[in-house]
């Protein structure tokens, strides 16, 4: 399998996804949003995604240096 270097924004969400939630929220813009399990999270405040054994797809969209959004599909 071949790996594809990640842009930095996305590099370090999945870091910080390790750490903790405050340092997964510094990953994204005040304002950005995430769609999970059918459900819109706005805001860095929104809450935590706890993680679980399960395939998902990700599609980021950064803005200067950051992620805007991000929805989460299975």
């Amino acid at each position: 399998m071949r790996t594809l270097p990640l842009p930095d924004p996305i590099s370090a969400y999945f870091a910080a996804d390790a750490q903790s939630a405050e340092a997964l929220a510094q990953c994204f813009t005040p304002q950005a949003s995430v769609k999970d399990e059918g459900r819109t999270h706005t805001g860095r405040r929104a809450g935590n995604f706890p993680g679980s054994p399960v395939d998902l797809q990700y599609r980021f969209r950064l803005e200067r240096g950051l992620i805007v959004s991000l929805e989460i599909t299975a």
